[in-house]
This record gives structure tokens, sequence and C-alpha cells, in this order.
């Protein structure tokens, strides 16, 4: 064979390899999963939506919560994450949405209270028929517990959260943070939340 020949063969077969890895490396990328919000996922506003908002990532949902079993610290603080976010995300066209996903996590007490204000907001909206767009959503940061006591089944959580609030348009909203205290109540074998209180 000439040494033009081997030139040849060889980099055919360099050409040849280096497709085949390219192919590979694409057919490896394309079953990668799709990340959401990177940078490209940036907007001058936010959405504050008139329906629930998602849970942050890991949280679990508030239907899973309720279903019981929930006995450790790392539940409680979990559950209390859930709530505070939920608790404190709405809009004017949600409708108390917000709220009403949180009944199963709630007790009897803490349902009374949500009744309650519902009852009074409704009336304060009713009073103003061209109600301005008003929206905050509410992310939790960090929770911590200030009491536990799971054998008279009450835990105290104080829960960080950041909130951006909307007024009018969900342009520029205004970013602040803001800490919750929640108390619990393990009623039967579930943890539920028994008030809360915004700082």
């Amino acid at each position: 064979m000439s040494r033009r020949n081997k030139i040849i063969i060889t980099v055919v077969t360099a050409v040849v390899v280096i497709l085949l890895i390219i192919i590979i490396l694409l057919l490896w990328f394309n079953k990668q999963p799709v990340l959401d919000g990177g940078p490209e996922a940036t907007q001058t506003g936010i959405d504050v939506p008139a329906t629930l908002p998602s849970s942050s990532a890991g949280l679990p949902q508030a239907s899973e919560l309720a279903t019981g079993g929930v006995d450790t610290a790392a539940d409680i603080i979990a559950i209390a994450s859930t709530f505070a976010e939920r608790f404190g995300s709405f809009s004017t066209e949600g409708n108390f949405s917000n709220l009403d996903a949180l009944n199963d996590i709630m007790t009897i007490r803490m349902k009374a209270w949500v009744d309650n204000y519902k009852l009074t907001q409704a009336v304060d909206s009713a009073d103003s028929a061209n109600t301005v767009y008003y929206g905050v959503t509410t992310q939790s940061l960090s929770a911590k517990i200030i009491d536990f006591d799971e054998t008279l089944g009450r835990a105290e959580i104080e829960v960080t959260t950041q909130r951006s609030e909307a007024r009018g348009s969900t342009v520029n909203p205004k970013t602040f943070y803001q800490n919750i205290t929640l108390n619990l109540t393990k009623t039967g074998e579930k943890w539920k939340v028994d008030s809360a209180e915004w700082q």
C-alpha cells in the first residue's frame, strides 16, 4: 500500500470517528431534561396568578401533607413552608383559592378564622366596584422550629419569606421580606396549622 493510500485511509477513519462522536453527543444532549427558569426566563415583571401558584421545588403538596404519618421535625417544617407560601400568595382575581387549597392542613379553629376573613374581605370588595388589581406572591426561604413537643402535639415554626407585591400591574413589583409564625397542632396522626401570624 502506498503512502498516499495510507494517508487517505487515516483521514477517512478520523473523519468517521469524529462524526460518530458528534452523533453520540447530540443524541446524549437531546435526552437531557430541560430546566426551566434559566437566564432566558428573566422578565421585567412577574406574573401574579389569579389562582394558587405552584409550590417551591421539593415541597410536598397540601393534599400529600394531609394524608398522615407526619411525625418528624423535617416534615413539620415542610408543612409550615408550604402553608406560608400558599397562605401568603393571593390576588384580587384569585377568589381566595390560596386559602381553599390549604383546607386539608388547617385545624377547625384555623378554618373558622379563614371563613371569617373571607366574609369580611367579601364585604370590603363589594364596596369598591372598580377594584384595582392587587397581588402578592410568597416564597418560603427558610424555616426554624421555635417550640416542638410531639408528646403534647404542639409546634411553633417561624418561616422567613420573600414576597413580591404588585399593584395595578405585575410589572416592577415591590419585593420585601417578612416572617410568619405558625402554630401547628397534631390532630390524630396529622399535623395541622392552628394559627398564622405575619410579623
